[in-house]
């Protein structure tokens, strides 16, 4: 469903598939805007919530590279994560199992080797959520399921003509607005 202004449907490119493109695509579908994600990704979207399945001694073990969770400090993000939580999700990181870890140095001849303190994160800090099921690319997953996306695509260069084209993709997208949701994985955007 698109919103239409005057004769013109409002179609959005948003470049970038990490959370913030995806959230800005499903706001957009949500009102009643098409959207379509380009991304970079190979094996999904995601941007900094990645995750890679790694077999280890004959069990898989799914590693989050980069973020490895989040927290929702504003009550307004709390209640989008909360429909999250609902759904299986995320979950909020148990409190007292996350801190820092202080090895002891060798001088502290009272340690047991390779021994230290861990300080659990102070309660007066937003809880942590985690994505147990699978892994940060999960959530992202979860978000791309309803919006169109396209990946791997670079998109290098936006152009302003009649119609907005996607100058790498050398697709007429008949495109009224562009977003960009994007860290260092894209190229200058001009003519915008």
């Amino acid at each position: 469903m698109s919103r239409r202004c005057g004769d013109a449907v409002s179609r959005v490119a948003i470049v970038g598939g990490g959370l913030s493109g995806l959230m800005c695509a499903v706001k957009l579908k949500q009102l009643g805007l098409d959207g379509v994600v380009f991304d970079t990704g190979k094996h999904a979207v995601g941007g900094r919530c990645s995750s890679r399945h790694v077999e280890v001694g004959g069990r898989e073990y799914i590693i989050d590279h980069s973020a490895q969770a989040f927290t929702a400090a504003s009550e307004r993000f709390r209640r989008v994560v909360s429909y999250w939580q609902a759904d299986g999700v995320v979950a909020e990181w148990a409190a007292g199992s996350v801190g820092t870890l202080r090895l002891a140095p060798p001088s502290v001849p009272s340690a047991p080797p390779g021994r230290g303190r861990f300080t659990p994160r102070s309660a007066n800090e937003p809880p942590l959520f985690i994505c147990p099921n699978q892994g940060m690319r999960g959530l992202a997953e979860y978000l791309a399921r309803s919006i169109a996306v396209k990946r791997p695509v670079w998109v290098g260069r936006l152009e302003r003509r009649q119609q907005r084209r996607c100058q790498d993709l050398d697709l007429d997208l008949d495109l009224d607005l562009e977003a960009t949701a994007s860290g260092t994985c894209m190229g200058p955007v001009g003519g915008t």
